[in-house]
């Protein structure tokens, strides 16, 4: 159980009640409670309750009771508002304590509302004496400072959460719902013996101002698990809650009682840690925190990918409306992100090409050609950022002019980000000024294609005039993934522009690299272009950098050409095969897979970041699975098998 009988704690809860169609039968005070947690059970040592009833007991039931002003009449009215009460036992007393949350009305809590409610026993200098405190909505309801301490419960009583049941003898019992959600249960050890000692260090609690400080902090966190743990409290020694709880998977508009109706909800939730699952609690008298070892799920696990055969699930219309609210409601906040970013860019560094957040300034490293505004372009777009769209669009318009970039440009950098941007932006607006700027561009661009082996050069000089060549790190060699991550924009700006040498200079780059004989599909991250020939110009494989992105657009150049072109749907299947049977490992102790490099035979066991595009990569070469059948007749008696893809 969460030791609210005995230890010095502080609680917080978030509860929402949701409006009930009738009223409850009424009690003397006009009204049924609903009980949010409880710890209550039968003690004859204990206090007796004027609301539960049921005999003595001990422990703690935090309830909302239903509250009426004097202008209701008979109760007839629905119940909208609660009054929070915490009833507990206390030594030596017969009649259970409260602690009352209704004596202001801006206390009261309403049906179909979040409210926040926490409550601290704390102990105060004077020799036995010590304070419970009760908080709603982040406001002070009651605080009481009593001598002796409450009443400890059994080491059999449970903590229940949206119930409390009174058994009246053998045969007759009744149960005192929530009809409501509970969610973000947090408690805290602040004294007394360590029960939980292995999972967090204890928040010290003293002073009334410690209390109210904890208070605001819980509640500027809300249902922000990371924010819980990591509560600002200056003064106030605390790493994260001794125990946390989410709950709530429940929406609003479904059944009242869901939740509630058919068992007791019990405290006992799983948090996963990266080495295994912690149990937080175990209600039911076994060991408080047991650290699980993790067990690796093993391979072969979805045989419905690997043979073709899934199909995608029918929703229900109710699941389905739910997964889309979850979807809207992130979506929210990803555009308040955007929102945030685009208003520093916008007030510091507008038209540049990159932000400097910390100095809150700009600068041009990427040949000062606007870049992050020509990137985001899309992303606005998507997000409904019109108005920021059609600003961007009137910058581009009046002030970018490629033909005055100084110096040499990335060819791929150029291509992907502005290029790219401005394809986007034509695609998702069709307004012309973005093809116009595109064309210009690529007519720029394509010129590094002017090599001896057509493989283009790393970086061009965008003025009337310029000259193309290999970066200096690297300058007798073009790089694998710039070399084939250039093909799905100049596709696509040959068709939208008519000027069909923009496709031919880049696909014929594709080609020329895929003659070259790599008989695992894995190619080195270095090809030579400058000499008369193409060859490999080192013995590195990477899925990460310099290699990455030539396996990503194998697959798309195959779907962006129709899924026609069937030698680059070949290509990447023989190169994910490369990569299943060379570069995947897996870690010790986690059995974590990873794709590692080579360097000739020698693997070099670490995975780059950027090769984490090859999962997404893989999922989506999995869902556009083709049966290919290919019949090679060399005679009329030589037919090779059909070869079967996916």
């Amino acid at each position: 159980p969460v030791m609210l009988d005995s230890n010095p704690f502080a609680i917080s809860i978030w509860v929402f009640l949701s409006p009930l169609k009738t009223q409850e039968e009424n009690y003397e005070d006009g009204g049924r409670p609903r009980v949010i947690l409880s710890t209550r059970s039968k003690d004859d040592r204990g206090c007796q309750s004027g609301v539960f009833g049921d005999g003595l007991a001990a422990g703690f039931v935090l309830y909302a009771q239903p509250h009426f002003d004097d202008n209701d009449v008979g109760g007839d009215e629905e119940v909208k508002k609660y009054g929070i009460v915490l009833e507990y036992a206390k030594t030596g007393n017969e009649v259970c304590r409260t602690l009352i949350g209704f004596n202001k009305k801006d206390l009261l809590v309403e049906e179909g509302q979040w409210h926040h409610i926490a409550f601290f026993a704390t102990p105060i200098a004077k020799e036995g004496y010590e304070r419970i405190s009760l908080y709603i909505n982040g406001d002070l309801a009651e605080r009481k400072a009593q001598e002796s301490r409450r009443l400890h419960s059994r080491p059999e009583s449970k903590t229940t959460v949206g119930r409390y049941t009174t058994h009246g003898g053998s045969s007759s019992s009744s149960n005192f719902d929530l009809d409501g959600r509970i969610g973000m249960l947090s408690f805290w050890e602040t004294g007394g013996d360590q029960l939980y000692s292995a999972i967090s260090k204890r928040m010290k609690i003293q002073s009334e101002s410690d209390e109210d400080h904890v208070v605001r902090a819980i509640n500027r966190a809300a249902f922000d698990a990371r924010a819980i743990k990591e509560l600002s409290l200056q003064g106030l020694a605390v790493k994260e809650p001794t125990l946390l709880y989410a709950f709530d998977g429940c929406k609003e508009n479904k059944a009242t009682n869901e939740l509630y109706t058919e068992q007791l909800r019990l405290v006992n939730e799983a948090m996963s840690g990266r080495n295994g699952t912690i149990m937080s609690s175990h209600i039911d008298g076994t060991p408080a925190h047991q650290r699980q070892a993790f067990i690796p799920l093993g391979g072969n696990r979805y045989t419905e990918y690997k043979d073709g055969t899934f199909v995608l699930p029918t929703l229900k219309s109710t699941r389905r409306q739910e997964l889309n609210e979850i979807a809207r409601a992130r979506s929210g906040i990803v555009k308040k992100a955007m929102q945030h970013v685009w208003s520093g860019y916008k007030k510091y560094a507008y038209g540049r090409d990159e932000l400097l957040p910390l100095s809150n300034g700009g600068q041009d490293n990427w040949g000062g050609m606007g870049t992050t505004l020509v990137d985001s372009l899309s992303t606005l777009w998507m997000l409904g950022m019109k108005e920021e769209f059609w600003e961007a669009r009137d910058w581009i318009r009046d002030n970018l002019d490629f033909g005055k970039v100084k110096g040499g440009v990335s060819v791929f950098e150029t291509t992907i980000r502005n290029l790219g941007g401005l394809l986007s932006a034509y695609d998702l607006s069709g307004d012309k000024i973005f093809l116009e700027k595109a064309d210009d561009l690529g007519t720029r661009l394509v010129r590094a294609f002017e090599s001896r082996t057509g493989i283009p050069y790393g970086t061009t000089e965008l003025f009337d005039g310029g000259r193309s060549y290999n970066t200096g790190w690297h300058p007798n060699e073009a790089v694998l993934s710039e070399i084939g991550t250039l093909q799905v924009e100049f596709r696509y700006l040959a068709r939208v522009s008519g000027k069909s040498e923009y496709a031919t200079h880049a696909m014929r780059a594709l080609d020329e690299i895929l003659k070259l004989d790599a008989k695992s599909g894995l190619y080195p991250t270095f090809i030579y272009n400058t000499k008369q020939e193409l060859s490999f110009g080192n013995n590195e494989i990477s899925i990460g950098a310099m290699g990455d992105s030539f396996y990503e657009y194998l697959l798309k150049v195959w779907l962006q050409g129709g899924k026609k072109e069937m030698k680059y749907r070949r290509m990447y299947d023989k190169s994910v095969t490369g990569i299943l049977d060379k570069l995947i490992h897996m870690s010790r102790p986690n059995y974590l897979t990873y794709v590692a490099e080579r360097k000739g035979d020698r693997v070099i066991h670490k995975m780059d970041h950027l090769s984490c595009f090859l999962g997404g990569n893989l999922a989506l070469g999995a869902y556009v699975r083709i049966l290919l059948v290919e019949v090679f007749l060399c005679s009329t008696k030589d037919v090779k098998p059909h070869h079967h893809i996916s």
